[in-house]
């Protein structure tokens, strides 16, 4: 999303390209509480996203990790989406293109990924020469 909102992209040359995915990651007591002798005494009514599920298992029931991956899906998709009409490609494409990764910066340019080449020091001046004002 922060890439989608940026005007250009500047990576060192011989630097690496890979964009992540996103993950997420539940914390669970249960191996705590067993190691300590700690009983979590709960009653479950649901299967999606109960209380006690981080207290009394070690992993998240099947309904929660659907749940998870759906909503993290959309972000993703979503992300995609932004980044692909600023790219001005479709998304499926970027997609693809970003999953077949890594690149080296030199491939991330020619694949479009990336706007430019250069050192932190240009990237900087760069910018210093889009804010001057302009002369009068």
């Amino acid at each position: 999303m922060l890439g989608a909102a940026a005007d250009q992209f500047w990576m060192q040359p011989g630097a690496p390209f890979q964009a992540t995915g996103l993950a997420n990651q539940g914390l669970f007591f249960k191996r705590l509480f067993d190691k300590y002798g700690v009983k979590a005494d709960f009653e479950q009514r649901y299967d999606i996203r109960p209380r006690s599920t981080a207290t009394c298992t070690t992993t998240s029931p099947p309904p929660t990790a659907r749940s998870d991956l759906s909503w993290m899906g959309s972000v993703y998709d979503s992300a995609i989406a932004a980044a692909a009409s600023d790219r001005k490609t479709s998304p499926q494409a970027l997609k693809t293109l970003i999953e077949a990764g890594p690149y080296d910066a030199a491939d991330a340019k020619a694949k479009g990924l990336i706007d430019k080449l250069g050192q932190v020091r240009e990237a900087e001046q760069a910018l210093v020469d889009r804010a001057a004002p302009a002369p009068s």
